[in-house]
């Protein structure tokens, strides 16, 4: 396979040389320039369903995700200013402003991406690292970038890399973070979290259109779940039942 063509990008007036066509928030990402972004996955095409990575390109008047940009040659990125640090909070606010944010009794605190933003975006006041030190035994080794932006949950090299002592999540809806990688994932074409939520809400009609008798429970969707929520749980007849008891 032909190498391909390096070509020279600014991101904030840093200078960088990347491949030509790489992603553009994994190259920031390789040459530690921490754009926040919740839903890219490297085994996953990006979706751009968080909104976080926006970023401006040549002085673009409208920002665009950088999970769906490609690189190019002589391209101008700017990724931290007034304007996109105030959207991103405004977002991340939104998601805690729905999320059932008891850290103390989560498994994942401390190794939790949604709570590194919170905190630093000042929106939760208790830091990650404080949360590693009270309550696990994790290594200093682990305060760079979270699990999700290098291995999906459960994979070898993430037990490898990350052993977790304190357990397992809780796999209850509320773990959702609504990144949309089990949508991605799903080879049916099945909406996974929208099937879940409505079975938790009861929305019968909606379920009905969601069609999750089409699910072959191959755990795909629990496999690249950050929450570790068994989704295929949520999809059969026998799960249904047992809510309604």
């Amino acid at each position: 396979m032909p190498a391909k063509n390096k070509v020279t990008i600014t991101i904030d007036n840093k200078k960088i040389k990347a491949e030509e066509g790489a992603n553009l928030l994994k190259t920031a990402w390789e040459h530690e320039i921490d754009i926040p972004g919740l839903c890219y996955h490297p085994r996953l095409s990006p979706t751009a369903a968080c909104r976080l990575c926006v970023v401006k390109i040549n002085g673009s008047e409208w920002p665009k995700p950088a999970c769906t940009t490609e690189v190019e040659e002589g391209m101008e990125v700017v990724a931290f200013d007034e304007e996109l640090e105030r959207h991103r909070r405004n977002l991340i606010d939104l998601m805690l402003s729905e999320h059932e944010c008891n850290c103390v009794m989560c498994d994942s605190a401390g190794d939790c991406e949604l709570q590194e933003l919170g905190h630093r975006y000042e929106i939760m006041g208790i830091s990650p690292e404080k949360f590693r030190k009270i309550y696990s035994n994790v290594t200093k080794k682990h305060d760079k970038l979270p699990i999700l932006r290098h291995f999906a949950y459960d994979s070898d090299e993430s037990k490898t890399k990350y052993p977790k002592e304190s357990g397992s999540y809780s796999g209850e809806p509320k773990d959702c973070i609504r990144c949309g990688y089990c949508i991605e994932a799903c080879p049916n074409n099945l909406y996974p979290v929208l099937i879940m939520e409505a079975v938790k809400f009861e929305q019968e009609e909606l379920l009905a259109r969601l069609s999750p008798d089409d699910c072959i429970r191959c755990g795909l969707c629990s496999f690249v779940c950050p929450g570790r929520i068994k989704l295929p749980d949520f999809f059969s007849s026998e799960k249904k039942e047992k809510e309604k008891v």
